[in-house]
């Protein structure tokens, strides 16, 4: 028997692309929400498993669910499709091998009607193969613009991922996710942040986001890290202007940057520094000249804060120590 359709207030973009194994269980904690007014767009992007047929059949037995079957362009791509297709006032995001708490978006929706924010936040837990950790979490706040774009610049209890918020859909307008580019979330967040009035954030974990090993090998991704760093370049450029004062913290990202690629570079190999060495020269100087100003202002661990002073360093025993700091980071958050 089919769920009766009404005229949604939220859609719900799920981009779904080789999530077999996650995807019954992503897709049934939407539709299990405590709110109901909502639509579920699933966009099957090309996948070679049995992801389309999963998603045919949710939309048999739901009628707020929709599904768009289309060709592999990738995140951004399968994200913008969803968003052209929404139809509700407030757009929401969530990764097809992640869940939500029953509650997540009455609890977003919430906020939204106290407060009259345009972004409604939302701490999550990530979810390590052996253990689990809160990211955001602290007091319920109600941001100003200035306010809520110099959290999000110094990652202060907003990070740059879109699936952990509710949006006023008309944020959108004029703005979609970069097609044909990684790192996405930090090519178009801040664009979003810079037309909201207000944001408010609250204090209680709802989303689960999944760390498993295939989604390390796409941390291995250097071409994911090259879009990290062009994204935060083209990020400080465009807010730089606007944001005289907050030059540092915006430099925090574009070290990010660097430290990640200088994480991979170890076992890429001989070939690949070769080949980038261009790449890497130019992000080393950049390094010797912003390496003390980031650490100032950004959040970084002990390890972290070794692994952005070896960027100053573009060669092998650099990289070597970068990437063992990287792996006893990742060991100490339960990996």
């Amino acid at each position: 028997m089919q769920v009766k359709q009404m005229t949604p207030t939220i859609s719900i973009v799920v981009p779904v692309y080789q999530v077999e194994p996650y995807l019954k269980k992503s897709v049934e904690s939407i539709l299990n929400q405590t709110y109901q007014n909502i639509e579920v767009i699933l966009v099957c992007d090309f996948s070679t498993d049995r992801c389309g047929e999963i998603c045919d059949d949710f939309a048999k037995k739901d009628l707020r669910v929709r599904v768009i079957h289309k060709e592999h362009y990738g995140l951004s791509a399968a994200r913008n499709a969803g968003l052209d297709m929404a139809s509700g006032e407030y757009v929401g995001f969530v990764d097809s091998d992640d869940w939500i708490e029953p509650d997540m978006y009455a609890y977003l929706m919430d906020g939204v009607r106290k407060t009259g924010a345009s972004i409604s936040i939302c701490p999550f837990w990530e979810e390590y193969p052996r253990s689990s950790r809160v990211v955001g979490q602290g007091w319920d706040t109600l941001l100003d613009h200035r306010q809520a774009m110099l959290m999000l610049i110094t990652s202060n209890r907003i990070t740059n991922t879109v699936w952990n918020k509710l949006y006023r859909r008309s944020l959108f307008d004029g703005v979609r996710f970069p097609v044909g580019r990684l790192s996405e979330d930090n090519a178009t967040a801040y664009r979003l942040f810079d037309k909201a009035d207000s944001v408010c954030i609250l204090s209680s974990p709802k989303y689960h986001y999944l760390i498993n090993p295939r989604g390390l090998m796409r941390a291995k991704n250097l071409n994911r890290e090259l879009d990290f760093w062009k994204a935060a370049n083209e990020r400080y450029d465009t807010l730089l202007p606007k944001y005289p004062e907050w030059e540092d913290p915006l430099k925090v990202d574009i070290m990010q940057a660097i430290m990640n690629v200088w994480s991979l570079m170890w076992d890429l190999g001989g070939a690949a520094r070769r080949e980038y060495a261009g790449e890497l020269r130019q992000m080393a100087l950049y390094a010797r000249t912003n390496c003390q100003d980031a650490l100032q202002w950004g959040q970084f661990g002990l390890t972290g804060r070794i692994r952005t002073r070896l960027t100053q360093y573009d060669c092998g025993w650099s990289f070597w120590l970068c990437r063992i700091l990287k792996r006893l980071s990742y060991i100490r958050c339960g990996g």
